[in-house]
């Protein structure tokens, strides 16, 4: 599998600037920024859930953990539930399961991005699969997605902080 026909046509038809990174597989989103060099906090990853009935993409720093509290708060969310594999796996036909590319707009899904990202730097995001990996200015993803900036994720070493009090993926 190869990075989406999708995403790489919508990049180059709205002439974003990114560079397509190819690395050894990883499995999940800390292990990509090792591999692409760069900061935990650049290095996204992709949730994908129901919010009241809604699909939803949730876009966070590969070292944070998304807080449904906060969430649900954050958007007047009532009801809130992860996507199955299974559901993955039809929704995102043309990914690998667990490296959607973050742009929501391309599966007909709202998206979010955590406040938490460095606005003046690159932000980089799996592409389909766990050895492909896009970089791009985080001002273009920001414009090109038609993503809404919002809080929901902390710091995964403030789990303990809030440990009892909220749910964590």
């Amino acid at each position: 599998m190869s990075i989406p026909t999708k995403l790489t046509t919508f990049m180059d038809d709205h002439h974003i600037h990114y560079t397509a990174l190819y690395h050894a597989q990883t499995s999940t989103a800390l292990s990509s920024a090792v591999k692409v060099d760069c900061g935990q906090k650049q290095m996204a990853k992709v949730l994908i859930l129901e919010i009241d009935g809604k699909n939803t993409m949730c876009v966070l720093p590969s070292n944070e953990k998304l807080h449904m509290g906060i969430l649900k708060e954050e958007l007047g969310a009532r009801k809130v539930k992860m996507f199955s594999e299974n559901d993955l796996e039809e929704k995102f036909d043309d990914c690998e399961i667990g490296a959607m590319p973050a742009f929501g707009n391309l599966y007909n899904m709202n998206t979010y991005v955590s406040t938490h990202f460095q606005k003046d730097q690159a932000i980089y995001f799996n592409a389909g699969t766990h050895s492909d990996t896009v970089r791009m200015p985080y001002s273009e993803f920001i414009d090109n997605t038609e993503a809404t900036v919002a809080n929901f994720s902390v710091l995964a070493n403030e789990y303990e902080d809030y440990k009892g009090r909220y749910y964590w993926y």
